[in-house]
């Protein structure tokens, strides 16, 4: 039988007890290379799936990202000149949730890459140090997520580091932004792009997942129609779809998980309609009738009602289709981006 783990109420736990609480970091004392450990007086650490460290991959000044928006850099094996993550934060007590998935290392290896954050109290030594070991997201295999919020205005700064043999290459995802701030910004971004890196990962530059633009006449999909780990697929269904494109790849029956988010928007979708807009996914045991069907009433992620992650692994070798849908009055525009690919398959297409 297919295993379809639905993973948005699990993944959108902080230590905190949740996104909706603000999480401030722990009052810990992490230890820094080249510099002693230090306690922050006002900031605390919590738990949440998904960021990790690195060294940028192309020359760039900077670039930024709002929520659902994707910043993308790799970080070389002991690189000290790095990249930073920045933002003013109002001191307001609000979260930052950021979402990293990370390649290049183990999953065992739960602290040699990561962020170390940096706020106005704690400008020379980190206030926290987020890793695997600390903030791994159970179930997405290289991926963290962490928030942060205190009484403390200033600037936050968020530096990846990479002290594992390897290059690691990062896709870091606001979630969740303090109230009064609009964006996230990679600075000092420089670098280059690891052989073979094509698309958003290694770019050193933002990546929308927004949504395609939509048509009222038909489907609509912008950009690619192939996906690896990282990247985005855009599309937009029209109002009350009964055909729509399919997201596909050949599973290798070896229970692996492809682990998938996607962002939803559309003047159609609230709080009243969320089974509405989503996913039936369908395999070669269940190719008439889907295996499971996602939506943001079952996957909903991160607190975020426009916001879903799932993931699918079985034995059963052969196609998968994962079809979207919108029974909504209007249309409904997709952002979905591949946060982990079963074993043996380099990407997902969309047909």
């Amino acid at each position: 039988m297919s295993k379809f783990r639905l993973l948005g109420a699990a993944a959108s736990l902080l230590i905190a007890g949740g996104l909706g609480v603000p999480a401030a970091f722990a009052q810990t004392t992490p230890t820094y290379p080249g510099g002693t450990a230090s306690t922050a007086p006002v900031a605390t650490s919590s738990t949440a799936p998904g960021a990790t460290s690195s060294t940028a991959a192309a020359s760039t000044s900077s670039s930024s990202a709002s929520l659902q928006q994707q910043l993308n850099f790799c970080v070389a094996s002991g690189a000290t000149a790095v990249p930073s993550m920045t933002l003013n934060y109002p001191g307001n007590n609000t979260d930052v949730v950021l979402q990293a998935g990370m390649s290049g290392i183990a999953a065992t290896d739960t602290t040699s890459a990561g962020f170390y954050v940096f706020d106005a109290n704690n400008q020379t030594h980190p206030v926290e140090t987020v890793n695997l070991g600390n903030n791994h997201a159970p179930g997405f295999g290289t991926a963290v997520q962490f928030a942060y919020s205190s009484a403390t205005p200033g600037p936050l700064t968020i530096r990846p580091f990479n002290s594992s043999p390897n290059q690691v290459c990062f896709t870091v995802t606001p979630l969740q932004l303090p109230s009064g701030v609009t964006a996230v910004t990679l600075t000092g971004a420089t670098g280059t792009v690891p052989a073979g890196t094509t698309g958003a990962i290694g770019t050193g530059s933002a990546s929308t997942t927004g949504p395609a633009p939509a048509g009222s006449s038909g489907i609509s999909v912008s950009g690619s129609k192939m996906a690896s780990i990282g990247q985005v697929l855009n599309f937009c269904l029209p109002a009350n779809t009964s055909t729509a494109p399919a997201i596909t790849f050949s599973y290798p029956g070896n229970s692996s998980d492809i682990v998938l988010q996607s962002s939803l928007s559309g003047t159609g979708l609230n709080s009243t309609n969320k089974s509405a807009a989503g996913f039936s996914v369908f395999d070669a045991a269940n190719s008439t009738k889907p295996a499971e069907i996602a939506t943001a009433a079952n996957d909903e992620f991160g607190g975020n009602p426009n916001l879903i992650e799932f993931a699918y692994g079985s034995a059963n070798i052969g196609q998968v289709q994962i079809r979207p849908f919108n029974a909504t009055n209007s249309d409904v525009c997709f952002s979905v981006t591949p946060l982990q690919l079963p074993s043996g398959v380099s990407a997902i297409n969309l047909s």
